[in-house]
């Protein structure tokens, strides 16, 4: 936006320079303005369709093969999937505390990060036994 913002100004400084710096500025601004929507298409289609289609891909599966009896564990950073509002059923989603941390606290999933093999022991190994666990493919690498 910065440098935007660099170009939009120059036009009144140039002109105490050069007088067909108006001329070439509104020529440069139609085209600006011509070519960054153009740019939006490509970019909205990306975000919308295939950046992290993966949290909403586990959700869609979880939501047609889970019951209420099942206990997930999501393995994954706060807020990363959408859980109840797309799997709809009272199923038990065990997930990363998420709190807000104050200043003597860890964030659990910062804890959970910094020693991933450790802490995934000791989520499966505590006896509650969980149907399916759901993580990033980076944990398994």
């Amino acid at each position: 936006m910065l440098p935007l913002c660099h170009i939009l100004t120059a036009r009144g400084i140039s002109i105490f320079y050069n007088e067909d710096a108006e001329k070439i500025f509104t020529t440069f601004v139609k085209n600006l303005l011509l070519v960054l929507p153009l740019l939006q298409i490509p970019m909205s289609f990306y975000f919308g369709f295939i950046h992290q289609r993966g949290v909403i891909r586990v959700t869609d599966y979880l939501y047609g093969h889970i019951s209420t009896e099942d206990r997930v564990l999501f393995l994954m950073p706060c807020h990363s999937t959408p859980l109840y509002s797309h799997i709809h059923k009272n199923a038990t989603l065990h997930f990363l505390e998420c709190s807000q941390p104050n200043y003597e606290a860890v964030d659990k999933s910062d804890v959970f990060y910094q020693n991933v093999l450790s802490q995934t022991d000791s989520y499966l190994s505590n006896g509650r036994g969980y149907s399916y666990v759901t993580c990033f493919s980076t944990l398994l690498e």
